[in-house]
Order: structure tokens, then sequence, then C-alpha cells
């Protein structure tokens, strides 16, 4: 399981050329504590942490729990 990213469907008025993207986290049991209190959530279908990405909200925090970065 790797990183993924997901733009969510955005309204109208959240459609401002910003980019957001929901990024996957790998996050062991005993370290959930910690990413909530980065902000990060829990998908109760998916059964993972995610992060939504954006401008103004930076991956750098949630770095540790990305199962593999992403080269460009």
């Amino acid at each position: 399981m790797g990183i993924t990213f997901e733009q969510p469907k955005l309204s109208r008025n959240q459609r401002n050329g910003n980019a957001v993207f929901r990024v996957t986290l790998r996050v062991p049991y005993d370290e959930k504590e910690i990413v909530k209190k980065l902000g990060a959530r829990w998908d109760r279908e998916k059964k993972t942490w995610f992060v939504m990405i954006g401008p103004t909200r930076s991956i750098n925090p949630f770095i540790k729990w990305i199962a593999s970065p992403v080269l460009c």
C-alpha cells in the first residue's frame, strides 16, 4: 500500500483553482493519536487514515506516515 492522492468532489464555490488532495497515510495503531492531533482523519469505510492537503495545509508533518513517496 503506497501513497494515494484523490481529488475530492468540490462544490462550485470551492473550485477556485486551488488544488486539494486527499492523502492516505499508513499509521501504526500506537501512533494514531499523534496523527489525529496533527489533523488527520479516519475513514471508516476504507479503514485508513488520511489528510487533506492543499494551499492551507502542508504534507510535511505527515511525511513519516507516507508509505512510499511519489517521484515526479
